[in-house]
Parts: structure tokens; sequence; C-alpha cells
């Protein structure tokens, strides 16, 4: 099926019955080619719980595979990323931006004051099913880069840099400007997350209503009060005041990016993506002393063992998407989708390495392999 031009009722009303036919017709998957500068998040989600829905007699759902054929925008680009395998065709172009809303009546503060807590919590929301549906692409980024760390650490003469900080630097320099724009943003307020937290948790771990709250609210109270305090040592002028400068909204951002960090510190999508690329992050030594416990008791310290590498990733990987949710300058390129994880592959090309290629890669019979001179070899083993 085709999606094309903008994405709105006229749109959902032509294909539902499309979609209905391919779903009867089988429960194959469904291939879905995407050229549209986007249009409604609420009409886009339509189309995809359609795609998605499951048959009377409780079969699986179709698999749906997604192509951007030209351009994926806005809420196109949002049901690319969302394809269970999502494609790019060479020189095509995926853009992210913030919600938007069209007001045509005159505005009022409450109104604004409605508006401002409605986009960010839609951005919120966007950002985060952006990051459950693909972080195991950013994962698998990761997993088949490490090799190039040692010589990145190598090339820019610091020994120390981590293995997330090497990750990074190989993507910049896979990237387009634009891209590289927003790894950099995604890296500062993966930072300020980190800044956060250490100062929070340490201080809060005394508090009976952090360790034990009621009542959410309770919980909130101890981390709102220390927040306070991190945003008034991060403002040191000797006028500054939390009315006049900006304050409460550092302090209100502040503390809602902290309560998301810790939404996402430990729950299922970390297992999930810890269980799906074990093999990649397991050590030889890891694996044997796996093999030694009980299943029971196994499965747990595997899972003790994969958050140290993973969780970082996951957390960087939220960050860069809600950083895609904000701005008008996420304009992306093919292959800048794909280095971030916001697709599994560009046709044609064998960089980045696609999941596909994985599963598709056969080890060739040494007797079908002709002979070749020594330097031929030579290039050909490199």
């Amino acid at each position: 099926m085709f999606i094309q031009g903008l994405i709105d009722q006229t749109l959902v009303d032509r294909l539902t019955p499309h979609i209905v036919s391919l779903q009867s017709e089988s429960r194959d998957p469904i291939t879905v080619f995407i050229d549209s500068r986007g249009g409604s998040t609420l009409h886009a989600e339509a189309i995809r719980r359609l795609l998605t829905a499951p048959d009377q007699s409780g079969s699986a759902t179709c698999r749906i595979i997604t192509a951007v054929t030209g351009r994926a925008a806005s809420a196109a680009a949002d049901l690319l990323s969302f394809g269970d395998y999502a494609i790019a065709y060479p020189g095509s172009s995926v853009f992210y931006h913030g919600v938007r809303y069209t007001v045509d009546d005159p505005l009022t503060l409450e109104k604004a004051s409605e508006f401002v807590e409605s986009l960010r919590y839609r951005n919120d929301l966007f950002a985060m099913s952006l990051a459950r549906r693909c972080v195991s692409r950013f994962v698998f980024r990761y997993a088949t880069t490490q090799y190039l760390f040692q010589d990145f650490r190598d090339r820019s003469g610091n020994q120390t840099l981590t293995d997330l900080e090497c990750f990074e630097g190989v993507l910049g320099e896979k990237l387009s400007d634009r891209a590289s724009r927003a790894l950099r943003q995604a890296r500062k307020r993966f930072n300020h997350y980190q800044y956060l937290v250490e100062r929070v948790l340490s201080r809060s771990a005394k508090y009976k209503k952090f360790q034990n709250p009621k009542r959410p609210a309770d919980f909130e109270e101890v981390v709102l009060r220390e927040v306070i305090g991190a945003v008034a040592a991060r403002n040191q002028e000797s006028g500054w005041t939390f009315q006049m400068d900006g304050g409460l909204l550092q302090l209100n951002d502040d503390f809602l990016l902290l309560l998301e960090y810790l939404s996402c510190y430990d729950g299922d999508d970390l297992r999930r993506a810890c269980s799906r690329w074990a093999s990649f992050f397991l050590t030889k030594e890891q694996q044997n002393e796996l093999k030694a416990l009980e299943d029971s008791i196994a499965q747990e310290r595997k899972l003790e063992m994969l958050k140290k590498p993973i969780r970082p990733l996951w957390l960087f990987f939220v960050a860069l998407c809600h950083c895609l949710q904000e701005g008008e300058d996420n304009d992306l390129t093919a292959t800048d989708a794909a280095w971030l994880g916001l697709i599994d592959e560009v046709i044609g090309t064998a960089d980045p390495v696609s999941v596909r290629s994985f599963a598709e890669w056969e080890e060739p019979d040494p007797a079908s392999v002709p002979e070749q001179s020594t330097s031929s070899q030579a290039t050909a083993t490199s």
C-alpha cells in the first residue's frame, strides 16, 4: 500500500478498505511505501492501529515493512520508524519535529498555559514511543560498531573514553552536520540527566518519603526539593532569582526531566533490549560464569551483567528521541536515519550493516572461491 500526500481523514478513508482487504487475504507482512510531508498525528495513529489490528481468530498481527521512497516528514516519519522493519530508498529524507497546534481563536493566558502543557505532554509521549520502538536498532548499531571503538580512542589520543563516548564519536564521523547537531544535543541532555540523578539520588536517600513513599506526591516532594537546590546551584550570579530569570522554567524542566529519567531507568524496555542483544555483549568469561549457575539465578545474574553496558545506551537514545521532538532542524538523510537507529536499512548500501544482511549471510564455500594472487587475497581479506 502507498501513503502519499497529506495524512488526514481523506487518506484514512481511502486506505481503510485496502488495509482490511490485505489483512483478510492473509497474515503475511504488509509493505507500506511512504512519500509524505506528514499531517495529523491522530490520523497517522489511526492508520497504524488499522495496520496492526488482530483478526477475529486471534491470529498474530501482520508484520509491517515501511519504506520511504522520497520524503517522510512529521507524522509520516513516525509511521516509517514504527514499522517492524523500516527501509529508506537512497536519496530519501526523514524529518522529525515537535507537535504543532494551529490556533484560530484569540489566545488567552489560560489557553496558552493549556497549550504549553498539552504540547509538552504530547512531545514526551511521541519521544518515548519512538524510543521504545527503535531502541533495538540503536543497540544493534552499537553492537556492530564496537570493533571500531579502540581505533577511535587511538585516533583521538584519549584512552579514557567510555564505550558510549566512542560510539558517539564513530557516529559523528558518519552523520551529516544536522544529524551531528542532534547527537550533540542528545549528549547535553544525557549529561544533564546524569548530573541531576547523581545530585538528587545522593541527597534524597536519607528521606523516608523517598525510599517508601505512601503516595507519588511524597516521592515527588523530595525530588522537587533537591531539584530546587540543583537549579539554584547552577545559577551563581549575585542578582539571580527564580522569579525573574527563568528559574521557575528551569525548575519545571529539570523536575520533569528527572522523573522521565527515573521512569526509564529500570523498566521493561531495558529488560527487552538486554534479552534481545545478550549475545553481542556477554564476554566468554561471563558466559562461562552463567553456565555454572542454576537457571533461575543465572537469569538474574545475566540481566545484571547486561544492564551495565546497555542501560547508558537506552538512556542516551531516550535523550536523542526527545531532541528529535524539539526544534525544526531535524531533517535527516536516509543514511543519518539508519546510523541513528531510526530505520533498519538503506536500500543498496552495505554501511551501516543491516539485520537483514546478518539473517541472509552465508559463509561462502571455499571451493567456489577462485584462486587469487597474493595481493588480491590481501585486498579481499581486508
